[in-house]
């Protein structure tokens, strides 16, 4: 049995290990895994070849002699992936729109749902999902034909031998090398990879839970919590063999006719397990086309026929005739010569639609630091991201572009959660703080009356110029003049909007640590004003110069 890397992290611990992980090279993929391991070829590349032909050839309208057009490339090669195995607890929360007794259909009764942690769920190695292909020189969707359930227990260690050519016998009784092709994706955006697929898993769970247990019209806001309690980790390299062949032709911005290329990747244990894209053979689509034409046209012709007082029904002839079944069957070669294109086209604009609405949902929970940092919406924004990385004009996927944007996304993501960390420790704190300078206050009220700082000036006073006016800064923050009675929670929160876009710490895109603790420390700020402003009660408290109470 093959060892594995473990890690029970706790979410400082992460935060730590995250912070560390942000100045490692892409040399450190291992991440304290153990020695890799690898499975044998059990097929040839000929098998695969035929194997492609033969995927290709399970529709009718698919071309016969796909891959002798010219341009074909085969090659053997040991794919890696980084296999997982985890133990997670669970837990989720929802807003259910329930249906209300003689009401009409629209009208729901909201009510929060919460589902506490309880039983362990267990991820082995075998799920796909916890198989992840741990480089970028192909596509992630003609990876997914390399993985097998049983790659864990059908590996073996890698000698070092191996590891030092970076070559591997094909099989056990082959002469043939067969090269390592490099994890160049390390362990760390492997597993969140994974994770997101934990994640995707449970919330599809928990909606059906919730829907044969409350029958709710509608489920918003569900929060899925899946806390990693024990993970294992191990680099295997799996027997894949690619195809790539031309067949169609384009033309280039230059007005140059140009072949389009397309790839397909076959299992080296399992001829059944082909990824490519379909084609559609012109011909037939033409004399399918025409088929049909005729068919349908000698049937309306049969039916209406003794309608308008004709005698027994003939064959349609003429030039109307053959220019309609000509242009049929033009269209249906232009149709077929495009249709890669089409099923390309349809699945991105597919892929938008999903990432409006991922965005929708994003916006929804608001700007403040309560919702735009809440867990859910940086959540939403990391499986947007991720789903654009993978999907986003994959038709032209650059090994070394997706591998930059990658690592990219996993920076950008760790260091947003830890200012997040970071804001909402010190949100916390000058909580803390505030809370004990109310107290103070009130002790010092009950034992002396107020202080003289509040008895000093009069309620209209307090509002003048000087004196306790925006004694904290609060409406200077926010861009406001200060306390008016024409000013309305949504000017509040229109202007909070606009100054958190100027100071949120994401925009710091660049810059030293200090600058962004600095701009970290001002959100913060920020952030604390319009939680009591937008509060009538605590803003009436503030306004007249007392201490808020949240």
């Amino acid at each position: 049995m093959l060892a594995s890397s473990r890690g029970c992290p706790g979410l400082l611990t992460t935060l730590q290990r995250s912070t560390a992980r942000l100045r490692l090279g892409v040399s450190d993929l291992h991440n304290g895994a153990t020695a890799a391991g690898v499975v044998h070829f059990e097929t040839t590349l000929e098998q695969a070849q035929e194997a492609v032909q033969k995927w290709h050839g399970q529709k009718w309208l698919a071309p016969r002699r796909l891959l002798s057009e010219g341009g074909l490339e085969l090659r053997s090669a040991l794919l890696p992936f980084w296999l997982f195995a985890t133990t997670v607890q669970v837990s989720y929360s929802a807003r259910l729109g329930l249906a209300v007794q003689d009401a009409p259909p629209g009208v729901l009764r909201w009510q929060e749902v919460e589902e506490k942690a309880s039983s362990l769920q267990d991820y082995p190695w075998s799920l796909p999902h916890m198989q992840v292909y741990a480089s970028y020189k192909y596509r992630r969707d003609l990876a997914e034909a390399v993985k097998s359930a049983d790659a864990y227990d059908r590996a073996r260690e890698v000698s070092d031998d191996e590891n030092a050519y970076q070559e591997v016998l094909a099989g056990k009784h082959s002469s043939d090398s067969v090269p390592l092709d490099p994890p160049t994706m390390r362990q760390a955006i492997a597993w969140e990879l994974a994770l997101r697929s934990i994640r995707q898993q449970e919330a599809d769970k928990a909606r059906m839970e919730l829907r044969l247990k409350w029958k709710p019209r509608e489920i918003r806001d569900l929060k899925v919590q899946a806390k990693p309690l024990a993970r294992h980790a191990h680099l295997v390299f799996l027997p894949a063999h690619t195809v790539s062949y031309q067949y169609g032709q384009g033309f280039t911005a230059a007005g140059e006719r140009r072949p389009y290329t397309f790839q397909a990747v076959v299992s080296g244990t399992d001829l059944d397990n082909v990824a490519g894209e379909r084609h559609i053979d012109p011909l037939k689509a033409q004399l399918a086309a025409a088929g049909a034409l005729a068919t349908g046209g000698l049937a309306i012709t049969a039916l209406s026929l003794p309608f308008v007082g004709l005698g027994a029904p003939r064959l349609i002839g003429g030039a109307e005739t053959a220019f309609w079944l000509f242009l049929a069957c033009s269209a249906a070669g232009v149709g077929a010569r495009m249709w890669p294109q089409l099923l390309r086209e349809q699945s991105e604009t597919q892929r938008i639609k999903e990432e409006d609405q991922e965005a929708a949902q994003f916006w929804a929970r608001g700007l403040g630091p309560t919702d735009l940092g809440d867990e859910l919406a940086q959540e939403l924004r990391d499986n947007a991201e991720w789903r654009r990385w993978e999907q986003a004009d994959k038709w032209r996927w650059r090994e070394g572009e997706r591998g930059a944007w990658a690592e990219r996304l996993w920076r950008g993501q760790h260091e947003r959660r830890i200012a997040r960390a970071r804001f909402i420790s010190g949100q916390t704190r000058q909580r803390l703080r505030d809370e004990a300078e109310a107290a103070q206050e009130a002790a010092r009220a009950r034992r002396w009356g107020q202080s003289s700082q509040y008895q000093h000036f009069s309620p209209g006073q307090r509002n003048a110029a000087g004196g306790r006016r925006d004694y904290k800064g609060y409406y200077q923050l926010l861009g406001l003049d200060g306390p008016s009675a024409s000013l309305s929670t949504g000017d509040i929160a229109k202007a909070f909007r606009q100054a958190a876009l100027r100071s949120h710490p994401d925009r710091i895109e660049a810059g030293t640590e200090a600058a962004r603790d600095q701009a970290a420390e001002r959100f913060q700020k920020l952030s604390r004003a319009y939680e009591v402003l937008r509060d009538p009660d605590q803003r009436r408290k503030y306004d007249s110069g007392q201490q808020p109470t949240i």
